[in-house]
């Protein structure tokens, strides 16, 4: 059942349903008692230029631009234009340039005399295409012409390369085979002849023929003989200057430090320094 309430504005009383909590009699009330607490703005219209007030929040969301729907909509009207036929101001949702299929129609028939850049042959072109920066070829032959016919920096032969590659300073070689310049070297291993590309010998590489002849060199050992059974073995170099390397094996290394005087007080001088360097034990 509607309720009387005072509005809180003009202190007029009217009435309302209690679930609608309202406080003002109308919308005006209720603007200009928002305008005297404060937070609104004064803008001026994009559109018409009249000065008007908008509230805080409604510049908090991107409005203050136009005082209206109505500016809003002429603001944001797509504009019209002028045929180029006959002049006449037309609006388009489209990218036309001409308001009927008649002046477009006219335009097209209206043709501008133009010389061919390639072959200098005499043709007619559309004013919208050379206004479009078109119309300097007579045909796709003379706008893209066909490949070059060039001759191989190494074997002499004759090819065909691209117009875009010659530009980009390509199309000097035949083939791949032409393009991978090689040179003849030797292994540093076995001897055998090899051919190595530029990139190779500029990385210092390129001097085996196989990665047998490559391990083979990178070994780098030593032929030894052994002190106790006099049997002949191989030894890294790094190995030989670090110690004397005269035993073939475990077996031999354990029998000399059993038998050879030297060997004996070195493993006794090794004990000896292992004790002294012990902690004490308890008591």
């Amino acid at each position: 059942m509607p309720t009387l309430v005072v509005c809180v504005h003009c202190g007029e009383a009217f009435s309302c349903y209690p679930s609608q909590r309202r406080q003002f009699c109308s919308i005006d009330c209720r603007t200009e008692h928002r305008r005297q607490a404060g937070g609104w703005e004064k803008r001026v219209c994009r559109t018409c230029g009249k000065t008007f007030d908008i509230a805080g929040g409604r510049l908090a969301e991107g409005g203050g631009t136009y005082c209206s729907d109505a500016c809003r909509v002429s603001d944001k009207a797509i504009p019209s234009r002028a045929c180029p036929t006959c002049g006449e101001l037309f609006v388009s949702r489209h990218r036309s340039d001409y308001c009927s299929k008649r002046c477009a129609g006219v335009a097209r028939r209206t043709r501008e005399e133009r010389r061919c850049r390639t072959c200098g042959i005499t043709f007619w072109e559309e004013p919208s295409r050379i206004a479009a920066g078109r119309g300097v070829y007579c045909s796709k032959a003379c706008a893209f012409p066909g490949p070059l016919e060039r001759e191989c920096e190494k074997c002499g032969a004759r090819f065909a390369a691209s117009r875009s590659e010659v530009a980009k300073g390509w199309g000097r070689f035949c083939s791949n085979e032409c393009r991978r310049t090689r040179l003849q070297r030797i292994c540093a291993t076995c001897g055998a002849g090899i051919e190595v590309t530029l990139s190779k010998l500029a990385g210092d590489a390129g001097k085996y023929c196989s990665v047998q002849c490559r391990g083979l060199a990178r070994r780098n050992r030593v032929q030894r003989v052994c002190a106790i059974c006099g049997t002949s073995f191989e030894r890294p170099a790094s190995t030989v200057e670090r110690s004397a390397a005269m035993y073939c094996s475990r077996n031999c290394l354990t029998t000399a430090r059993r038998e050879g005087p030297v060997e004996v007080e070195r493993v006794r001088q090794m004990q000896r320094d292992h004790l002294a360097a012990r902690a004490p034990t308890r008591p």
